[in-house]
């Protein structure tokens, strides 16, 4: 199954939803990359902390320089602008929404093209390959409230589409 069916599939199940935008907006986490590790895990792929940071690279810019400023423009026509008409905000917003999804779809698609490289010792689980990502994201260990949220997620996407 190819990274993005497979990230949609996991995505429609709302503890997964919650917890990886709960660590992208509290832990300064990729989506991206949480379920790149986490469908790499599920598919039995090796995964290398090399290939991680391989992957970091890739996404870094994409998340620092596009998609973040583009999400926080999002969110921002959320709410009342003034001097801006709501059908124009609104519509301008679902742009911004689709524009969002194809860039994160590209992303996706750029990591899902990395080879695996095998490597010796593999995660025991997907909570802990999930913390070894997010420590190599962010160049520090998570603390206790992303590792909590590295564990909903990997529970639930334990039940994810396989």
């Amino acid at each position: 199954m190819t990274l993005w069916a497979w990230s949609v599939g996991a995505w429609t199940k709302p503890v997964v939803k919650r917890a990886c935008l709960d660590l992208q907006d509290l832990a300064d986490q990729s989506v991206a990359l949480l379920l790149w590790r986490a469908w790499r895990a599920a598919e039995g792929r090796p995964t290398s902390p090399d290939l991680i940071q391989r992957a970091a690279n890739i996404a870094r810019p994409v998340e620092t320089g596009i998609l973040r400023p583009l999400r926080a423009a999002r969110r921002s026509l959320a709410e009342d602008q003034p001097g801006l008409d709501n059908g124009t905000r609104l519509g301008a917003r679902d742009q911004l929404r689709a524009a969002e999804l194809d860039l994160e779809r590209a992303l996706l698609e750029a990591l899902e093209a990395l080879p695996s490289i095998p490597s010796g010792k593999e995660d025991a689980d997907v909570a802990s390959a999930l913390e070894v990502l997010m420590e190599i994201w962010t160049a520090s260990a998570p603390g206790d409230q992303a590792r909590g949220l590295a564990a909903t997620l990997a529970r639930a996407l334990a039940r994810a589409p396989a």
